[in-house]
């Protein structure tokens, strides 16, 4: 009961914990008595994940709604995180960091950390998978170019902003990304598979899209998860899908990309014109400061007098 850290120590053996099947309240978990705040794991660790007929499933992780778990840390020895919901529930948690000799984040590992904002994540991981960070806000993530799959939900209910989709990924799956956050994306030119609502709820104002070949990638129409469409109808209307030099006419011509009322060639700048109402005069230069009479494209220098 008093019991507030555990180091398990480094380690090329595993180490299992046996459950307590009798204590069904608390679902049996080694320390679900005892108040951790720190845990430090320096070997694989393993536990029975199982479904009772009538009840659904049971996780017997021993970190599991550890409600005052603030800080977990990640040996280098270590390179698989159990099974299903291992922190899962682990309400204080803060920030994560997953060390590159982990190759897959498992099923709801993080799921219902509901203070969980910032998760650090190294090159090697190679799939998150389904709800593994479901319901924890997060606002910051980097996916390491390593990355290949997101499962179904894997960053369901989070506060990002923006996300890029690396050059590797080849699969994202439904409700992946489902935020009301969310107002950029960019998609990595390998993505072959985007699953149904990935974008549900969201405000997403800039899709950037670097796929060259658009009808080669299988972008949902009818979700096998549920029957909708990938981007919402507010999407297609106020976000604009920036597609590569080239491509527009074959953006405009597969489903779902011809339904986007803006398409642009190329990748926004971040530069917003400048906005002025001074009739003051102004003289215009080129880059090497040769006069104009007007702005040309490319870069200019702005003179007011």
């Amino acid at each position: 009961l008093y019991l507030k850290k555990v180091v398990i120590e480094d380690s090329e053996e595993d180490l299992y914990f046996y459950p307590n099947k009798s204590d069904s309240k608390r679902g049996g978990a080694m320390f679900c008595y005892c108040p951790l705040e720190e845990v430090y794991i320096g070997r694989n660790v393993s536990y029975i994940t199982e479904r009772v007929s009538g009840y659904g499933d049971f996780y017997y992780s021993p970190f599991k709604n550890q409600s005052k778990l603030k800080n977990v840390k990640i040996g280098e020895k270590v390179t698989t995180l159990g099974d299903a919901y291992m922190f899962g529930g682990c309400t204080s948690l803060e920030k994560i960091e997953i060390p590159g000799n982990i190759k897959e984040i498992p099923e709801k590992t993080f799921a219902g950390c509901s203070s969980l904002s910032n998760v650090i994540l190294h090159e090697g991981l190679l799939t998150i998978k389904s709800e593994a960070f479901s319901d924890a806000p997060i606002s910051s993530i980097s996916l390491p170019n390593s990355v290949v799959e997101l499962g179904r939900r894997c960053l369901y209910g989070n506060n990002l902003i923006s996300i890029v989709i690396n050059d590797n990924i080849k699969k994202i799956d439904d409700e992946a990304f489902y935020s009301s956050t969310l107002t950029k994306v960019v998609f990595g030119r390998s993505v072959e598979y985007i699953g149904g609502v990935v974008f549900g709820n969201s405000s997403l104002q800039e899709i950037v899209c670097r796929i060259i070949n658009p009808e080669n990638s299988k972008v949902a129409i009818h979700s096998s998860y549920r029957v909708e469409e990938t981007f919402s109808t507010n999407n297609y209307t106020w976000a604009t899908l920036y597609v590569p030099y080239g491509t527009i006419e074959k953006y405009k011509t597969y489903d779902p990309w011809y339904n986007f009322v803006t398409i642009v060639e190329g990748e926004p700048t971040g530069i917003s014109p400048v906005m002025t109402t001074s009739t003051q005069p102004i003289v215009v230069y080129d880059i090497i400061g040769n006069q104009s009479l007007q702005p040309r494209k490319g870069v200019n220098i702005v003179r007011i007098y």
